[in-house]
């Protein structure tokens, strides 16, 4: 038998529990390195998703060699020796069964779940819909994905600790487990049926209606690699941003107000309440949205996603975000005037360049005889501000423009990964690393490197009370910065340096 623990306590010993042909690896979800034992920190990746991930390491680790049970420990708990221990003596006893099994707690959290031998890489998908909160309803789960007839054993006397979780969101985020879990058992008894192994006719569908920052990501993950997924849950705001950049991803398009924009800010989880109601019983689903901390990983954005979408890392050399194209020098026509573009909204106040910065930096860029554009500008500038009303009329801005200076959002992420227009993008209360584009001529990032961000603070700043972030750069910076970037990109039609 295989076993698979996430443990961030060290190694555990098992010899001695039972036979030699027991064999047991210890994981870790790692913020840093990647390896076998060291599987990606995901914002994204629900206790399920890395169930799913446990599955497949195991199954990996099989290659040329007789398959074997898989005794999967919940990736959700972060269970102590002792409750570790009893499982592992309840499933010595159930192994030579080759019955499916739950180990749950007397309040019927699942401990563990023994898989048989028959299951393979293409069954692996299905267990990243089990709740892991509810052993009852990942019971009819299984019965229901493959055919089992799977049984519980409960233990009264062992009780898991909720303050201890593998840096999983508790609370509303439980509840939102046990709804994927719910709805692939509602979508297989009414176009299935139970028992029938008939659910692979039912898709896949990512749940990720907002932001546009984040569906830019996603979509740019979709696109370098093969995913089981074959439709995005957006909101209809953001739809034409997964049409044009997404990969054999369709988008199911959600007909309500995007999410903290243009009234009151609700929590997500609350939002998401109104969106379980509008989503059909045809098809399977999986939930995207933050269930972990995504900015305490030191992985990018798009990475995180893609391990959402199902591709799995076993090196950090397979990261997606280390592949960069070139970015060659451009051709100014001659007497041509550098048209600078402007974008310092974001998705809350801290992340936006405070006002008085903002109107010091037109002005300094004014000197210089640029033709300055704001984009959907909050405060009164000394330049045209240009309203963002559609995903085309940005696009087409774009192509007008010779360099982008923006915030960590939409816009700059956009202009850098997608259309390569030089980039600046200003990072205050986030981490670069997570949202950064590769290295290149055409982009580059400033901030001040303070050791308190990410601070996850939104109106003001916990330091120095203002809604103004210290990690900004002057706009003195920006301005020299804006001056070397252009330099090194653009050349004069007479082949003289600008």
């Amino acid at each position: 038998m295989k076993i698979a623990l996430i443990s961030e306590r060290g190694r555990l010993a098992v010899e001695g529990l039972a036979g030699t042909d027991w064999k047991l690896f210890n994981f870790r979800i790692s913020t840093g390195p990647i390896s076998f034992l060291n599987i990606i920190d995901s914002g994204f990746g629900t206790p399920a998703r890395y169930l799913m991930s446990l599955f497949n390491r195991l199954l990996k680790s099989e290659f040329g060699s007789t398959a074997s049970p898989k005794l999967l420990f919940n990736p959700l708990f972060e269970l102590d020796h002792a409750t570790i221990l009893i499982v592992l003596e309840r499933a010595g006893r159930n192994a030579g069964q080759a019955l499916p099994t739950i180990f749950c707690d007397g309040d019927g959290y699942p401990l563990a779940y023994l898989l048989p031998a028959s299951l393979t890489f293409s069954d692996a998908k299905y267990l990243s819909l089990l709740s892991t909160v509810d052993a009852v309803l990942d019971q009819t789960s299984l019965n229901g994905f493959f055919g089992w007839k799977t049984s519980i054993e409960c233990m009264p006397k062992v009780g898991v600790n909720m303050a201890f979780l593998h840096r999983f969101q508790s609370g509303p985020c439980l509840d939102i487990y046990r709804w994927v879990a719910r709805a692939a058992v509602d979508a297989m008894r009414a176009h299935s049926g139970i028992g029938e192994r008939k659910n692979s006719r039912l898709p896949f569908s990512v749940i990720m209606p907002h932001h546009a920052g984040d569906l830019l990501f996603l979509s740019l993950a979709s696109q370098r690699l093969d995913t089981h997924f074959s439709t995005v849950v957006a909101n209809r705001a953001y739809a034409e941003i997964v049409k044009n950049n997404a990969k054999g991803l369709n988008i199911l398009q959600l007909e309500l107000p995007p999410l903290n924009r243009d009234g009151a800010r609700i929590p997500e989880w609350k939002y998401f309440e109104a969106i379980q109601k509008m989503l059909p019983c045809d098809r399977l689903y999986y939930y995207a949205r933050p269930t972990r901390d995504y900015d305490t990983s030191s992985f990018h954005l798009i990475d995180q996603f893609a391990f959402a979408l199902g591709n799995e890392y076993y090196s950090g050399d397979e990261l997606l975000i280390r592949s960069s194209r070139s970015s060659d020098a451009r051709i100014l026509a001659a007497g041509e005037t550098f048209n600078v573009l402007l974008h310092f909204d974001s998705g809350w106040p801290l992340k936006m360049y405070p006002p008085a910065y903002q109107k010091e930096l037109v002005e300094l860029l004014s000197k210089h005889g640029y033709r300055i554009t704001a984009l959907d500008g909050q405060h009164e500038l000394p330049c045209p501000n240009v309203a963002f009303r559609s995903y085309r009329d940005f696009t087409e801005l774009l192509r007008t423009q010779h360099i982008l200076v923006g915030m960590d959002s939409f816009p700059a992420h956009y202009a850098a990964h997608v259309s390569g227009l030089p980039t600046i993008c200003l990072f205050s209360s986030t981490r670069p690393e997570n949202s950064n584009a590769p290295r290149a001529m055409h982009y580059r990032h400033l901030e001040r490197g303070l050791e308190c961000r990410p601070c996850r603070a939104v109106e003001k700043c916990p330091l120095n009370g203002r809604a103004a972030c210290n990690n900004f750069v002057a706009p003195a910076v920006v301005a020299q910065e804006v001056e070397n970037m252009l330099n090194a990109v653009y050349r004069r039609s007479d082949g003289i340096q600008k």
